[in-house]
């Protein structure tokens, strides 16, 4: 994870942008046919750079929708950090969180 990442370093290095995360979210925040959002990520983590304010955008979000998060594998430091705001966590036996 990590804060303004480029197209490429999303493609090509296997990044995640939280811009992108928070656009995604503030999208379902605002479209009525969105009942619901789960968070899926696989990270071992990143900057924690945005993250506060990603966890700010998931509280909105849960005072109007149900919001969950799904780890079938790893899900680290900021990512983790961004998860533990929402409602719900589902994990498989196998999964690492933290």
């Amino acid at each position: 994870l990590g804060k303004h990442l480029s197209a490429f370093e999303e493609v090509c290095a296997g990044g995640l942008s939280i811009d992108r995360i928070q656009a995604t979210l503030r999208a379902a925040l605002r479209d009525d046919k969105v009942s619901g959002v789960m968070i899926h990520l696989d990270t071992p983590g990143g900057m924690v750079c945005g993250c506060q304010e990603t966890v700010a955008i998931l509280q909105q979000l849960k005072a109007e929708k149900a919001v969950g998060a799904f780890c079938d594998s790893l899900t680290g430091s900021a990512g983790y950090h961004i998860t533990c705001a929402v409602d719900r966590y589902y994990l498989t036996p196998s999964a690492a969180v933290g």
